[in-house]
């Protein structure tokens, strides 16, 4: 994106033919973006990439910068890679990963000890406080404390369960008063194939205040026993949240049905 004072094309064209005649003749694809840069900024204009919001994480990023989140409870956070996706996109406030398998809290806890904002957990959230067992899908990122449904072997058969790892499980709301100051504000990330709905029967106050909320949704049930998406939807318009964005991140290679997608709800 080009922002300075509007000027015809044919007196850009002309800046820069004064400034730079030898433009076009630089060998290099990076040194021609240089020249580029310096003769508009010579010609008196300011050169930005223009990024497009386009897909639910980089909407989150200008979302908290709307809201003024303080923190942001990353729950599901397999080895961290969505909480780097955060700061990628600007987010400078607090992290707090929740993952209890021990294998990927390794990975996450290695890359959170990197960043002074960003703290890590091994544990499963749900609706008590107890122990479960954790099914290890065979490509890591399906494991579920639920049961695979026929439809998620179809559309991915390297989702078939090959461990299973017992964990402790907390409720959200239990950890509130350590984790978040009476001033936060917080925004919520869910991850947990299928298990959406116990997690945020363990968090019923904590959404309350929450400013917005990341959540994946299956439109086809993929495990056994988890909320039908409607259900969830209606839930969290009746709670006050608005609908902000919508991403399809799971399909049928063969019969193009979207199975999963990643939804972006903000309060009000």
């Amino acid at each position: 994106m080009v922002r300075g004072t509007p000027t015809g094309p044919d007196t850009l064209r002309r800046r820069l033919a004064t400034v730079a005649p030898g433009l076009w003749s630089v060998p290099r694809a990076t040194a021609l973006k240089r020249s580029v840069r310096s003769v508009v900024r010579a010609a008196g204009f300011e050169v930005s990439r223009a990024h497009a919001r386009i897909g639910t994480v980089p909407a989150l990023g200008w979302l908290l910068g709307e809201l003024e989140v303080t923190v942001v409870l990353d729950v599901g956070a397999n080895a961290g890679e969505f909480a780097e996706r955060l700061r990628h996109h600007g987010f400078e406030g607090r992290i707090v990963s929740f993952e209890p398998r021990r294998e990927a809290f390794i990975q996450l806890e290695r890359r959170a000890a990197r960043d002074p904002r960003w703290t890590a957990r091994c544990v499963a959230l749900g609706a008590t406080a107890t122990e479960v067992t954790v099914n290890v899908s065979a490509n890591r990122v399906s494991s579920s404390i639920l049961e695979l449904e026929s439809a998620h072997i179809q559309a991915a058969p390297d989702a078939r369960y090959v461990a299973a790892e017992r964990v402790a499980q907390a409720r959200l709301d239990d950890l509130v008063a350590e984790l978040l100051d009476d001033s936060d504000v917080v925004a919520m990330k869910l991850d947990v194939q299928g298990y959406e709905g116990a997690v945020l029967a363990g968090a019923a106050n904590l959404l309350e205040r929450a400013a917005a909320l990341h959540i994946e949704l299956s439109l086809e049930a993929v495990y056994k026993g988890q909320p039908e998406w409607r259900t969830m939807v209606d839930d969290l318009l009746e709670r006050g949240f608005t609908l902000h964005a919508l991403e399809p991140v799971f399909c049928d290679r063969v019969t193009g049905q979207t199975l999963q997608v990643d939804a972006l709800f903000r309060r009000g």
